[in-house]
């Protein structure tokens, strides 16, 4: 059994206080602050002299010191330890890749009539989150509102699971209506799994599961894992490369998809920013506020849009559009054989002109190897820059 190390740090000589003397109760609280240290302050001697002056910045960098020195002694025992080398499993060759011959179209819709008009303009699939906030409604296909109203999504829709999993969901403190995602989710051939826990759950029910962005495929050992685990469909994050696609695609024997164009998400908080307009009367359904467009500036001036959902989250959005589809046939090319037009912030109109135009770019892009040309004012995001 290894005994507790003990360290020693010492600093600089105390003096006379100038104007106001140090107290004890001082010492103490710029003493406990560990922080993201994994240290916790447990009891604390302090002997301290009358009259003493010090800067606390002087306290800080001991107490600093001594946490660095401490982790140190206690990680002493095991430094310089060889780990084991991991034996990749065995795997089987994979296909030359070359571009696909087949490349589907998916839309992300919030609400029924956009979904429609998705498959209007050639849509081959629709995703409808769980929580379809666009709406601010817990509505999906096959559902009904809490108004009674049926949700006409057309058939066939799959559910997209939200990336932060609750066991059960309500409107408000004082909504009149409640749903477990995964009810909602049942009636859905494929789900769109965006956690890692959500992908095992459901692989675990035996359902056909397609691994959303947010869980982070950026190598090839991830990628492989989710192929033994038997997902359907992975759908690459926005962070990658042109190259760093290509390079998984070739390590990977199951269908990858892409977000190509629409508002990127950039962040979920569980705070409801609109909040900051005055008191909250817990009513999400029916606050006047979720009326009106919501923006937060950036320090360059960009207007953010924020949209809060069923349940009061914020959802946060890149004032820029994505748009990588003027690079279709390098991304089939690359391997990629599904598209995802995001029409969360679009009326019926757009969405079926940014369906129509994903169609065309992808029709050429098979037909005769040519290019759209890029959309005006938009992103492409991390296309050539990447993740490090």
């Amino acid at each position: 059994v290894l005994s507790a190390p003990s360290v020693f740090v010492e600093g600089g000589v105390v003096e006379a206080a100038r104007t106001k003397a140090v107290t004890v109760d001082e010492v103490r609280d710029h003493v406990d602050r560990f922080g993201s240290t994994p240290f916790v302050l447990k009891g604390l001697d302090v002997r301290l002299d009358e009259g003493v002056g010090m800067g606390f910045s002087a306290l800080h960098h001991l107490r600093a010191d001594a946490a660095d020195a401490l982790q140190e002694a206690m990680l002493a025992p095991w430094a310089g330890r060889a780990l084991p080398k991991r034996e990749r499993a065995k795997r089987p060759a994979h296909r030359q890749r070359t571009a696909s011959t087949s490349v589907s179209v998916g839309v992300w819709a919030t609400n029924p009539a956009c979904a429609r008009a998705a498959r209007k303009a050639g849509a081959d699939a629709v995703y409808v989150p769980a929580l379809n906030y666009r709406r601010g409604e817990g509505v999906v296909a096959g559902q009904r509102s809490q108004t009674g109203e049926k949700a006409d999504y057309p058939s066939e829709t799959i559910v997209a699971l939200p990336t932060i999993g609750h066991d059960a969901v309500s409107g408000s403190r004082e909504a009149k209506w409640s749903f477990d995602p995964w009810e909602v989710a049942a009636a859905s051939d494929v789900v769109f799994a965006d956690d890692i826990g959500s992908v095992l759950r459901a692989l675990d029910e035996g359902r056909r599961v397609e691994v959303g962005p947010h869980v982070p495929v950026t190598n090839a050992l991830t990628l492989a894992y989710l192929e033994d685990l038997g997902v359907e469909k992975i759908w690459l994050s926005p962070e990658l490369s042109l190259a760093q696609i290509r390079e998984m695609a070739a390590e990977s024997r199951i269908a990858l998809g892409l977000f190509v164009s629409g508002a990127a998400e950039l962040m979920v908080t569980e705070h409801c920013l609109l909040q900051s307009q005055g008191p909250c009367a817990q009513n999400c359904d029916s606050c006047p506020r979720r009326t009106s467009p919501h923006y937060l500036k950036d320090r360059k001036g960009y207007n953010m849009p924020v949209v809060t959902d069923c349940c009061g989250r914020s959802h946060l959005y890149n004032a820029v559009p994505l748009d990588v589809l003027h690079l279709a046939p390098d991304l089939i090319a690359a391997g990629i054989c599904s598209f995802m037009v995001d029409t969360t912030l679009l009326n019926t109109a757009e969405t079926s002109a940014a369906v129509a135009r994903a169609v065309r770019a992808r029709d050429l892009a098979l037909r005769t190897g040519d290019a759209i040309g890029k959309m005006e004012g938009a992103t492409t995001g991390h296309m050539f820059r990447g993740v490090s």
